[in-house]
């Protein structure tokens, strides 16, 4: 019990302080977290992380952004499905956004143990990206061809 309460002070230590070593040592905590299958404690410390980058403009935000989005997928696995894999995508998107060919470069360097988990985040943007593409004509945009009519003329 000692090493727990250890455990919890030095974490919201390291995440309250956010330079750039404390961030690294919080991933790490949030990653054996989930390790020890405390996916309630791995989540606080992402959700703190993920609020300590949002005001964050280093180079290292894309890194922490694409690192967060992997924890937030295998929290997923166990705990609080649809919540923390809108919170994995969110990550993945703004990673991107911030700067692409880095959140590319973080994503094509993932260890092997990380790759199912970015295939299906990848694979959940793409389809949410296709779908906002698809829109629905109004029937005024809809024309209807007869085939029978061979003028080639559409009413």
């Amino acid at each position: 019990m000692k090493h727990c309460y250890l455990f919890i002070f030095l974490s919201m230590l390291v995440v309250s302080c956010m330079s750039s070593g404390t961030v690294e040592d919080a991933k790490q905590y949030a990653a054996q977290a989930i390790e020890n299958k405390d996916y309630a404690y791995a989540k606080r410390v992402c959700d703190q992380l993920y609020t300590a980058t949002k005001n964050d403009t280093t180079p290292g935000r894309v890194q922490s952004l694409c690192d967060l989005s992997l924890l937030y997928m295998k929290i997923a696995d166990w705990n609080d499905y649809d919540t923390n894999i809108e919170n994995a995508v969110r990550c993945y998107r703004e990673a991107y956004e911030a700067d692409s060919a880095q959140a590319a470069a973080c994503y094509d360097s993932i260890a092997v143990d990380d790759m199912a988990h970015w295939a299906v985040m990848s694979s959940i943007v793409t389809q949410s990206l296709q779908s906002d593409e698809i829109r629905d004509l109004d029937e005024d945009e809809m024309r209807y061809v007869n085939e029978a009519d061979s003028s080639g003329i559409i009413p």
